[in-house]
């Protein structure tokens, strides 16, 4: 007898190949079984007219904070990760996260968590770990070995890769870049980085991490393509990579299923000359809607957007900017990963924290048709497991993790808006995690059966 028993349900496995109404066993955490024959359980799960998954991979977001007096996580990214589905996601990215990543892995293996997470190593925490930088300054070389003496730390301490924030750190420079990726190509590690401009100088920038990774010989995951190149050279830019990856450059890209970005209003991606880095003149500012803070919900104009600019910097800013069409091509690219780029203050941000794989099933597969329902879950299972290289995730092969994702395709769909951001999807009836049922028709059971993830 199983531990657990899923069964009847229509099981899509993109890894495998399979698309057949099975039935799977769990024991001990593992896949046991994956059957057309009646199998039994302890605890069994009929997923009759349900589809059944390997449970969804987010390899993009923002980890939640942790207090190390306390010793305790303020849930709340992560609650959003496994209403949608998520039963593993990776943190740090985009250069800035938790200024100890292995001891951020150390307290979710202590505490428990509500999704199996990982981290990058971000250049942010080791910039910091040597002294204090602004973000428009040059690091002395003098300060490289013990940058890379602490990244090889944290890559050894289990961290996926290393993640790097070009636009948000204006300062970080060639030498420092390519210093940092070769320890983490050395060693067989991803560099995610988050490009150094977009809109109009998205070419460039797409060509400069290009440059990078060909020098180091290393993987490069170019971070939230979908956003920061979708204004009108989206098509140039994949062929750019694609390329790229010809000639044996290890290159990747991800992205999320929505038509404007956000990030803090004081981050160098409104400096000056902002307008017409996105050819938008001032008409463009109200595009630019206030996520957080005192004006939540309302459009901008040139004196709020100056007034907020200055008083309240930490302003989450939704601009509704990208052309749907390029978001489009850019995701539903045989090589583009789905990625939420999650991230809330006091449950105020963006809805693709709460939405983007909900909404991407049901907008790719169902509505739009760009895609088939295989496809769609390969891009959220197989894809970002091969890419980070998480052999015990994202199949259900005899063996793997028992971390299961099982949906009612009549009902899936993205409930939070930018006017509710936090509103949890529709049709996730379970989320099995470690064996263990974590989520339940929408409601959590079990907020600790997540462990790190190490590589």
């Amino acid at each position: 007898m199983f531990d657990l028993v899923v069964k009847n349900g229509l099981v899509v496995d993109p890894a495998n190949r399979v698309h057949s109404r099975l039935n799977i066993g769990v024991r001990d955490g593992k896949i046991a079984r994956v059957t057309g024959e009646p199998i039994t359980g302890r605890t069994e799960i009929d997923a009759e007219g349900l589809v059944v998954t390997p449970g969804f991979i987010d390899m993009h977001m923002h980890e939640d904070p942790y207090d190390s007096k306390k010793n305790a996580f303020d849930f709340m990214i992560s609650d959003t990760m496994l209403r949608m589905g998520v039963t593993t996601a990776i943190g740090g990215n985009c250069g800035i996260g938790y200024e100890d990543p292995a001891a951020y892995l150390n307290a979710v293996d202590r505490l428990g968590f509500p999704v199996n997470l990982g981290m990058f190593a971000p250049h942010e925490c080791i910039r910091n770990a040597v002294g204090s930088f602004g973000r428009y300054d040059a690091v002395d070389p003098i300060y490289f070995d013990k940058m890379k003496e602490f990244l090889r730390t944290q890559l050894e301490s289990g961290c996926v890769g290393l993640s790097m924030g070009l636009e948000y750190d204006p300062g970080l420079g060639e030498a420092e870049v390519l210093a940092l990726m070769q320890v983490a190509a050395d060693r067989g590690k991803l560099t995610a980085v988050h490009q150094r401009s977009d809109g109009n100088l998205a070419v460039t920038s797409v060509r400069e991490v290009l440059d990078y990774a060909q020098a180091t010989r290393g993987a490069l995951q170019i971070s939230h393509l979908s956003s920061m190149c979708s204004f009108g050279t989206m098509e140039e830019i994949l062929a750019i990579i694609d390329d790229a990856r010809l000639r044996g450059i290890d290159a990747g890209f991800d992205g999320y299923p929505y038509y404007a970005f956000c990030t803090y209003l004081g981050s160098a991606v409104f400096d000056d000359g902002f307008l017409d880095k996105y050819s938008g003149g001032e008409s463009l500012y109200t595009k630019l809607q206030a996520a957080s803070g005192e004006l939540q919900g309302e459009s901008l104009n040139r004196e709020s957007f100056l007034e907020l600019r200055e008083k309240s910097p930490d302003t989450l800013i939704v601009a509704h900017i990208l052309n749907e069409r390029e978001v489009d091509l850019c995701l539903s690219h045989p090589n583009g990963i789905i990625v939420s780029d999650g991230l809330y203050s006091d449950g105020k941000g963006h809805p693709r924290g709460s939405g983007t794989f909900p909404k991407f099933i049901r907008e790719f597969v169902f509505h739009k048709k760009q895609m088939s329902l295989d496809t769609a879950i390969e891009k959220i299972t197989y894809l970002p497991a091969f890419r980070l290289g998480l052999n015990a995730k994202g199949a259900l092969s005899a063996g793997k993790d028992a971390d299961i994702t099982i949906f009612d395709p009549e009902t899936i769909t993205d409930e939070a808006t930018y006017q509710e951001p936090f509103k949890a999807p529709s049709g996730i009836e379970y989320v099995i995690i470690n064996g263990g049922i974590a989520l339940k028709q929408g409601d959590i059971l079990n907020r600790s059966l997540g462990r790190s993830v190490r590589i």
